[in-house]
């Protein structure tokens, strides 16, 4: 076993995800769409007048009948258009075929079944990506002949070149998360990014404040029966496990209600210091979770009659919630620590978020957690908080660090955050993605 592979095994606790249901919904094929693009492939359900986001968690199967399912999933979504909700970003390929083009496709992809290269590069698929520097974003949207015969393919119909593309794309994210099937039995759900996903959304909840205090003696029992708290985090949209019926057959995973506002990246919001505060805050709640995977691609904003707000999604990253009992080194795309020197490395800090972390019961919110996480990363989480809130206290101390009420975030504050002083804090993050728009722009 692999280092990589031993990190995540380590930071993994199977779910009993049946007895965590908190929702049913039926739907129809035609009230679905998918967003295949990202890492792990979203469908986008239209229920009751609201869009909602589920993943879905997949039974363990052999990773050739899992890659067969995933490819006959493929017919369907190609037939499809790709959803762009809060997404403006301009999608470089042809996403949607017709039913010729998609019978074609299905031909020739189905002979390579009986072709050992074929799967041999379906199991070394991200290798062979990397070699190639193939990415539609940012690198290559094509293949080497090289990198073609490690998929058995020595000749390639012009006719199917860009469905064989969006193919490539999106098998790419379900052979990577096939990875994540190793740790499960056959026949069992795996649950690693859903445990990420329902513990991040527990603990922005509870450094909200708005999970209710919890005495430490409960018990797990108790604790999964409360009830759901009568508000929702700000900082991340209300996740459930839920199951859902889709023309009859039933599939089971995270269920996210849409993030408000408009994703980072596609904003043109003037930096304000509403917006330094929000982001300010979901830094803290990404260093005590280690999630490294917020950069704007990754979190919205919304302004609200004048009130700026941020809500992060997409939060399983496969790092977060790891066994490393530290603050991450590197958030996403560089991102600065927030701990350099033993001092917080950031000017200022929201009065309540931090009391709140500086005073919480970690017992309490070891208890609210314990469902998805297991005794290791529990550990580390509270490491994490502890060294937290010895830097906080330090920078405190030494005038380092200022705290300030909702109404004290200012021109000024966002001036000496921008300074460079504090690295690549998200504010900056955000102020540089707008000044490339800009000079993209023109």
């Amino acid at each position: 076993m692999n280092l990589n592979r031993l990190y995540y095994y380590l930071g993994y606790k199977p779910l009993n995800i049946d007895s965590l249901v908190k929702e049913r919904i039926e739907v129809k094929s035609s009230e679905i769409e998918y967003f295949p693009l990202s890492l792990n492939s979203i469908i986008i359900v239209k229920y009751n007048g609201e869009k909602l986001y589920f993943r879905e968690c997949l039974r363990h199967v052999g990773f050739r009948d899992y890659i067969v399912k995933q490819i006959t999933l493929f017919y369907d979504i190609a037939s499809k258009n790709v959803s762009i909700d809060n997404f403006n970003q301009k999608i470089p390929i042809k996403t949607v075929f017709n039913k010729d083009e998609i019978s074609e496709f299905k031909v020739f992809i189905e002979r390579l079944f009986d072709s050992e290269p074929f799967w041999r590069g379906m199991e070394s698929l991200n290798k062979i990506f990397k070699i190639e520097g193939f990415n539609i974003w940012t690198g290559s949207r094509r293949l080497s002949t090289s990198g073609m015969k490690k998929l058995g393919i020595t000749e390639l119909p012009e006719s199917i070149s860009d469905i064989f593309l969006y193919f490539l794309v999106y098998i790419s994210s379900m052979t990577f998360s096939y990875r994540f099937h190793y740790f499960v039995n056959k026949g069992d759900y795996e649950t690693y990014f859903a445990s990420r996903t329902m513990s991040y959304w527990t603990l922005t909840n509870f450094f909200d404040g708005f999970f209710p205090p919890r005495p430490s003696e409960k018990t797990l029992a108790e604790i999964s029966d409360c009830k759901e708290p009568e508000y929702k985090s700000k900082f991340s949209p209300y996740a459930r496990i839920a199951r859902i019926t889709i023309d009859g057959s039933e599939h089971i995973g995270v269920l996210c209600d849409r993030a408000e506002g408009v994703r980072a990246l596609d904003a043109d919001y003037k930096i304000t210091p509403q917006l330094q505060h929000s982001l300010s805050s979901l830094n803290l709640l990404d260093a005590i979770s280690y999630q490294d995977d917020h950069f704007c691609n990754n979190y919205n904003i919304s302004n609200v009659r004048g009130h700026v707000s941020v809500c992060a999604f997409d939060n399983d990253a496969p790092r977060a919630f790891g066994v490393i009992p530290t603050t991450p080194h590197k958030f996403a795309r560089g991102g600065s620590s927030v701990i350099k020197n033993g001092f917080y490395n950031r000017p200022y800090l929201d009065r309540n978020l931090c009391e709140y972390l500086l005073n919480a019961n970690l017992d309490d919110l070891i208890a609210t957690l314990r469902i998805y996480l297991n005794r290791l990363q529990l550990w580390s989480l509270k490491i994490r908080i502890i060294q937290l809130r010895r830097a906080i206290s330090k920078s405190l101390k030494d005038h380092r660090l200022v705290l300030l009420d909702d109404n004290e975030w200012s021109d000024e504050t966002v001036r000496k955050e921008l300074s460079g002083d504090y690295g690549d804090t998200y504010l900056v993050q955000y102020s540089k993605k707008q000044i490339l728009n800009k000079e993209f722009n023109g």
